[in-house]
């Protein structure tokens, strides 16, 4: 697996998301099987919102790591000055990881496919990702804090917009070294949710910093 030191060795900061499953990457229409994320293609399915409603600049958000081994964890690697996490620590409403999940573009599903997919011989229906976000819990000395067993603290469903779209760029390309096998796969529909079972488990979205 990947790490944020070794792929992006500007890295301050990182925030650890954890799935309620292992996660892969799709299409409407894919005439493969579902696919690892890309460490750059599928950041912009990952936004890091800070508490006056921000998104964190591009170029402040390296890239993904731990991304590619099948498990529930993806690494949101950043790189921050002190003016960056003064922003994450003082904000009273606290900041928020964003999940762009759309058939509209690319979506997450478990990695035994879409349902909606003739590939995945499954009648399950529509198992896609909810495009969602939840706070970040574990801001070392943030004024706020997310508990994620508290109605808060648990993730929200996201209505993605007409802008939201029209940024997502190359849908549809699918990451090298997939498995492009045209066997049917059984599956069952386990919808990523962020919640007490969660997407990200309590999204476990929790902040470090890699230089302390």
């Amino acid at each position: 697996p990947t790490n944020c030191a070794h792929t992006f060795p500007d890295t301050t900061h990182l925030i650890q998301v954890v799935f309620n499953g292992g996660v892969t990457v799709t299409f409407n229409g894919n005439t493969k099987l579902a696919y690892n994320l890309d460490q750059e293609k599928h950041k912009q399915m990952f936004k890091v919102i800070l508490g006056d409603d921000m998104e964190l600049a591009a170029d402040k958000f390296l890239g993904l790591a731990d991304e590619a081994d099948g498990d529930n964890y993806v690494d949101v690697c950043m790189k921050l000055t002190d003016e960056d996490v003064n922003k994450f620590v003082d904000e009273q409403k606290g900041a928020m990881i964003r999940v762009i999940s759309t058939r509209e573009c690319d979506f997450m599903v478990l990695p035994k496919g879409d349902c909606l997919n003739d590939l995945v011989n499954a009648d399950c229906g529509d198992c896609a990702t909810e495009s969602q976000e939840i706070c970040i819990t574990e801001i070392p000395n943030a004024a706020y804090s997310c508990d994620p067993k508290a109605p808060a603290g648990r993730h929200q469903p996201y209505s993605v917009t007409e802008s939201d779209i029209s940024a997502l760029k190359d849908c549809k390309l699918i990451s090298p070294g997939v498995n492009s096998s045209a066997e049917k796969m059984a599956s069952s529909c386990v919808t990523f949710t962020l919640s007490i079972s969660w997407l990200f488990s309590a999204l476990s979205v929790s902040m470090r910093n890699l230089h302390s």
